[in-house]
């Protein structure tokens, strides 16, 4: 009788021992199973972190290129306008350089017109009329009928000239000049001339 009741415990606790190994396995392979999910998990975000960074290195080399592009024009760019600059600066004092020699002839006793000529031809200058009313319009001793009659040839003959200085303002003053009162005092052709500046 003793043996059968120690036989009975013994399955019992046989069987008890099976079960909790069995819950152990089971809640291992939940572990486990967990421990698979999220390492998958991390290999995915992983993986997405990965190409994020792949994508962002890429864009950041076109960037960088193009940065680079937009520096190199800018640097161009900046050399070409450093050039004209100096160019124009060149340019600026050479012309400085004429005008002050010019002057100084004229200003001499033995100031020969046909040297001068030589000499401004050597220099490349172009002799235009447009040029010699540059010079002409600057003459403040002028009378108002010769400045009348110079606006009116001026805004009448060098239509494109009219519109650049000092022949511009000096067009727009005696225009300003000539007032209507004034016109009604002059006759036949002289009335005729100004009125014509006042439409140009």
């Amino acid at each position: 009788m003793v043996r059968l009741l120690f036989d009975s415990d013994a399955r019992e606790k046989a069987r008890a021992d099976t079960h909790a190994q069995q819950r152990q396995k089971r809640s291992q392979n939940r572990e486990l199973d967990e421990m698979r999910s999220r390492r998958e998990s991390l290999k995915g975000e992983l993986q997405s972190k990965e190409t994020l960074t792949t994508s962002l290195e890429a864009d950041h080399k076109k960037e960088m290129a193009l940065l680079k592009e937009k520096l190199a024009c800018l640097q161009k760019s900046f050399g070409q306008l450093e050039e004209q600059k100096f160019a124009a600066s060149e340019s600026s004092r050479k012309a400085s350089e004429q005008l002050s020699a010019v002057a100084s002839y004229l200003a001499h006793p033995k100031c020969d017109r046909r040297i001068l000529c030589g000499y401004l031809r050597e220099q490349n200058v172009t002799e235009s009329e447009t040029g010699a009313l540059h010079v002409i319009v600057s003459d403040k001793s002028l009378s108002k009928e010769q400045r009348r009659k110079l606006a009116l040839d001026t805004a009448r003959d060098h239509k494109e000239a009219r519109n650049q200085q000092p022949l511009k303002q000096f067009v727009d003053n005696v225009k300003a000049e000539l007032k209507i009162s004034n016109l009604i005092a002059y006759a036949g052709t002289e009335t005729k001339h100004a009125m014509t500046l006042c439409s140009l």
